[in-house]
């Protein structure tokens, strides 16, 4: 698999980065394309995760990073920023800038670009300072305007409040355009708490990261253009206050007396009326006949099995996860597991 490593941006234009291979050819992409080049992707790489501020972090020659993943050859003429910090007395972390990019404006279409250009996410958004406190206003879809509010669920909406309401983060966004000006691939640091995990190879005494996801942010009060301490969420799991809408904990599911956890032709012909009566989709989810799909369901419930390992069709696991929570949602699979449970319990204690 062709590795790169993004060199820093063109002379001509702060929207183009220069790319490297590991095999020495070189090229110029545009700003969307960084989403995919420009950081090295190992086939295995550890998980680790950070949190805390980024006062112990620093900007190091990338010469350490560059050699641990094979491209030391081009270590002097790199201009992308490489951020290092102790893990521990005997372990440091190397941290390339446009991972952190990718991890804080996400891989979206409309946010990463942005921050290569002058107005940065002004483009986008704009903060009302109207209201009180402080709001930010969505005002790039055509035809309205979205205020934003901290607990949003869309993950690119959620960079934009952040950058536009934290003091700090709002320079770090700008200051990615202004190191692209001058060729660089860098950005400074914003202030607060975060929760960042780390993807990466380890070899010796440094982790050499590859990706990031930043799961949360604190901002102080001080930095917080509401003038009160907030809380950015980016990923569900660190939401202890989340609802599971849809979750397998506390059901359950007999097998067949024979063994076997799918629905027989008896149970089937049980459950079909009521179980698609109100479903616009029919009998069949796509290239999926949706007994299949239950099935499916049935068997996740009944041995504990992680999703991933249901079935190694991708797609039908995606449809899998899908209808689970649309069966959840609607009580459908609530019912389906009375009348199984029922059916089954019935049989057994007949058979004893």
């Amino acid at each position: 698999m062709e590795q790169t490593w993004a060199l820093g941006a063109t002379a001509e234009s702060p929207r183009e980065i220069e790319i490297v291979t590991d095999s020495g050819v070189r090229r110029v992409i545009p700003i969307e394309q960084a989403t995919q080049w420009g950081v090295p992707k190992p086939a295995k790489v550890g998980r680790y995760v950070y949190e805390g501020d980024f006062a112990s972090w620093r900007v190091e020659p990338p010469e350490a990073y560059l050699a641990g993943l094979g491209f030391a050859k081009i270590s002097s003429e790199s201009r992308h920023q490489v951020f290092t910090f102790d893990v521990s007395p005997t372990l440091t972390a190397h941290v390339p800038a446009l991972a952190l990019m990718r991890a804080f404006f996400k891989p979206h279409y409309c946010v990463l670009p942005a921050i290569f250009r002058p107005a940065s996410l002004d483009m986008l958004s704009f903060v009302d300072y109207g209201q009180d406190p402080p709001t930010v206003v969505l005002d790039h879809v055509p035809g309205q305007a979205r205020y934003l509010g901290p607990h949003r669920n869309i993950h690119w909406e959620r960079a934009i409040l952040w950058c536009q309401l934290s003091l700090s983060a709002r320079k770090m966004a700008w200051s990615v355009y202004r190191n692209a000006l001058e060729g660089t691939l860098g950005m400074n640091l914003s202030v607060g708490q975060t929760r960042v995990v780390l993807h990466g190879v380890r070899r010796g005494g440094d982790i050499f990261v590859t990706r990031a996801a930043l799961s949360q942010v604190i901002v102080p009060a001080e930095d917080s253009l509401t003038g009160a301490q907030e809380r950015y969420l980016f990923h569900a799991g660190v939401d202890l206050g989340r609802k599971e809408v849809a979750s397998v904990k506390g059901l359950t599911i007999p097998v067949r007396p024979d063994g076997r956890y799918e629905v027989s032709d008896v149970e089937w012909e049980q459950l079909e009326p009521g179980f698609f009566a109100e479903d616009p989709r029919g009998r069949q989810s796509g290239r999926h006949s949706c007994r299949r799909i239950l099935d499916l369901v049935l068997f996740k419930i009944s041995s504990g099995t992680p999703w991933n390992r249901v079935t190694t069709d991708r797609k039908l696991l995606s449809a899998a996860k899908f209808a689970f929570r649309r069966w959840t949602v609607d009580g459908r699979l609530g019912v389906a597991l009375e009348l199984l449970t029922a059916a089954r319990s019935c049989h057994a204690t007949a058979v004893a």
